[in-house]
């Protein structure tokens, strides 16, 4: 029974290399029909001069997108109406200034609090308070009594931090981002410090209507003044319905 073991064994391995040699040599042959397909574009190219066709255009996921309906033209004169009554135009209006609770849920753990920790190093005139066994709706409502204007709550599963949920005070919206490959500053090789300066915030793609409210929520966090001279910037991109946030 054991050399019957041992045999099959063998003849495993000798199967997986042989497909290993198999899929190596077709990887070659597909490189190099490539190559000469190449070659051959080029030199049809060469010899046709301004009459050759124009060079294709790669096949990506942004190119095969299908366009959305819903991308807003930046002098759309309904949504600039909507803008100037809806929850946030005191902010854009200079009417008020952002005052931020920054807080997690019940009996967080160490990487939790660490990145609540550099969120409030990132966000002007926000406050880093832990939660403790007090419900959702009480924090809520002394925010409001301490004339907080935003909401930041953490939330956690399995003690790594996973989500937050963003609330404009007093009538809201509220936003719910998920979190996803999690990198905090002093993981970076060569990283910079932040000095006491306001921020530039950097909006990339918030295009669609709903991307609009999402940019105004996030910008409406920061003070709307920044310093330049600090050169701090936070930067948020949307790209696929993933927000890529970077400082």
């Amino acid at each position: 029974r054991t050399e019957n073991v041992e045999m099959g064994a063998d003849s495993l391995r000798k199967n997986k290399e042989r497909r290993k040699l198999v899929y190596s040599k077709e990887k070659k042959l597909k490189k190099k029909e490539k190559r000469e397909r190449q070659a051959k574009r080029k030199r049809e190219a060469e010899e046709m001069g301004d009459e050759a066709p124009p060079k294709q255009k790669p096949k990506t996921i942004e190119s095969m997108r299908v366009a959305d309906e819903t991308i807003v033209q930046p002098d759309d004169q309904e949504v600039l109406a909507d803008e100037k009554t809806d929850e946030l135009a005191s902010y854009f209006g200079c009417e008020s200034v952002p005052k931020v609770l920054l807080t997690s849920s019940e009996k967080c753990h160490l990487k939790t609090v660490k990145f609540m920790e550099e969120l409030a190093d990132t966000i002007p005139n926000c406050e880093f308070r832990r939660r403790k066994i007090i419900d959702l709706t009480k924090v809520i409502k002394q925010a409001g009594e301490h004339e907080f204007t935003d909401v930041i709550i953490v939330n956690e599963d399995r003690k790594e931090p996973n989500g937050v949920y963003l609330c404009h005070l007093p009538d809201g919206p509220t936003a719910h981002f998920k979190l996803s490959s999690l990198k905090f500053s002093w993981d970076i090789r060569h990283h910079g410090r932040r000095s006491g300066h306001q921020p530039e915030v950097v909006l990339n793609n918030f295009s669609t209507r709903l991307g609009h409210t999402v940019g105004r929520m996030l910008v409406a966090l920061f003070p709307q003044h920044p310093q330049f001279k600090g050169r701090s910037v936070v930067t948020f991109h949307n790209q696929r319905d993933y927000v890529f946030f970077r400082h």
